[in-house]
């Protein structure tokens, strides 16, 4: 993992837009995701972990999934309750991430309760962490021809998170693109990190 700090709006620029010119399609098209925090202190602990639940992590879903609307989700699948879950705010081992760095430049910097301190920009090389993933997901990207996960092709591999933390004895992240919630969802270009496992540490990064 390595800091890079910046000086000025063209210093930022040329950092989060670095070796992003794709001649292939003649597009700047980065190969990360990135995520804002108006603190650089605040890391990339999950809710779960900052509030010290992770052992409750399928007590808290499971009773999430009993008392929410039956139809609050396309597709009862349990990635699209996480998605929703997470999206209302109930501890989770998800985290928000964007494909626009402009939208994690405003989650950095919209809070002026902070504008005295330094605030972070996180910034995931997405190929390199599908590297790490278990071989049933990697040949599920590979069938598709794609980068990101959808929930229907993680349930594909894995219909439980007890599945999916047993797929590989070795540590893994892989990014997903929710359901279109709502709008925000949609303008925000989100899409959420899942850890194969609900304590996993911010350094596999």
């Amino acid at each position: 993992m390595s800091d890079i700090r910046v000086k000025s709006w063209i210093e930022l620029q040329e950092a989060v837009f670095e070796n992003s010119w794709q001649s292939a399609i003649s597009r700047f098209r980065s190969n990360f995701v990135f995520r804002g925090a108006p603190r650089a202190s605040h890391g990339l602990d999950t809710s779960l972990q900052t509030g010290d639940f992770e052992d409750h992590e399928l007590h808290l879903l499971s009773s999430f999934r009993k008392y929410a609307v039956e139809s609050a989700v396309h597709g009862d699948w349990v990635w699209n309750w996480l998605s929703l879950a997470k999206h209302d705010g109930l501890p989770t081992r998800l985290l928000d991430w964007t494909y626009s760095p402009y939208v994690a430049i405003h989650f950095a910097t919209y809070d002026i309760r902070h504008f005295d301190e330094d605030g972070a920009i996180w910034c995931v090389d997405y190929r390199k962490t599908n590297d790490m993933l278990p071989k049933p997901l990697r040949a599920v990207l590979e069938r598709h021809d794609v980068n990101i996960f959808t929930t229907e092709m993680i349930n594909s591999v894995a219909t439980t998170l007890e599945e999916f933390d047993a797929m590989s004895k070795h540590e893994f992240v892989l990014f997903f693109e929710p359901p279109s919630l709502d709008e925000r969802i949609v303008n925000q270009f989100a899409l959420f990190s899942l850890p194969s496992s609900a304590a996993l540490s911010s350094k596999i990064f």
